[in-house]
């Protein structure tokens, strides 16, 4: 763990405390609104909903009918959850003002079943640890989600220069932290940042 860095190990922890300006507030005054949570057995995990403004509002949602309040997010954790697949993602995807996400080992994702991520509008923060097999076509997959600011993402064995420069489409992205990337040279990072002059990178050789 001693290569985590202290972002995560807060999530592991069990706190759900996002960086600070992860993502600007959000102007579009979005009403209060009644939402239909699907049940654990549909999409294991936990919901909150969360002030559009960091820090401002937090509270935990049960399933079910919920009144998501008046300029507030939706946040999404699963952990250690197997039966976490694609069809989950895809009705997570179908859920309101979804801003944060964060999926760590739930072996039941495919590369395909990252589309859903497009369809997710204001996802601004994604975590996948070990999720998925993280290949140059997951890349190619999560690069259609173009309103991230912070993605993380391991194991990352498969992916290649040629992968890796496919985030250069998220020109919102500021930070990347990624691990395991025994294909990935100096050349593609540096590529990546000539794309993304803002984006901040935080490599590391080992999983958490």
């Amino acid at each position: 763990m001693k290569h985590a860095p202290a972002l995560l190990l807060l999530l592991l922890a069990g706190c759900w405390l996002p960086p600070a300006n992860t993502w600007p507030d959000d102007h579009d005054n979005d009403a209060s609104q009644i939402i239909c949570l699907p049940s654990e057995t549909d999409v294991p995990g936990r919901f909150r909903a969360a002030g559009d403004v960091p820090n401002s509002y937090a509270r935990g949602l049960e399933r079910g009918n919920v009144e998501l309040p008046a300029d507030t997010h939706l946040q999404f954790a699963c952990e250690k959850q197997p039966f976490f697949s694609d069809a989950a993602l895809k009705q997570l995807a179908t859920l309101p003002r979804m801003r944060l996400a964060e999926i760590h080992h739930t072996p039941g994702l495919t590369v395909a079943g990252l589309g859903s991520f497009a369809n997710m509008k204001k996802l601004s923060l994604l975590r996948l640890i070990d999720s998925v097999q993280v290949n140059d076509g997951a890349l190619e997959q999560i690069a259609a989600a173009s309103s991230l600011e912070s993605l993380t993402l391991g194991p990352c064995s498969e992916v290649t220069d040629s992968g890796l420069a496919r985030l250069g489409k998220l020109k919102h992205l500021r930070v990347l932290v990624i691990y395991d990337y025994p294909k990935l040279t100096e050349q593609g990072f540096d590529s990546l940042q000539r794309s993304l002059p803002q984006l901040q990178v935080f490599k590391y050789r080992e999983m958490p």
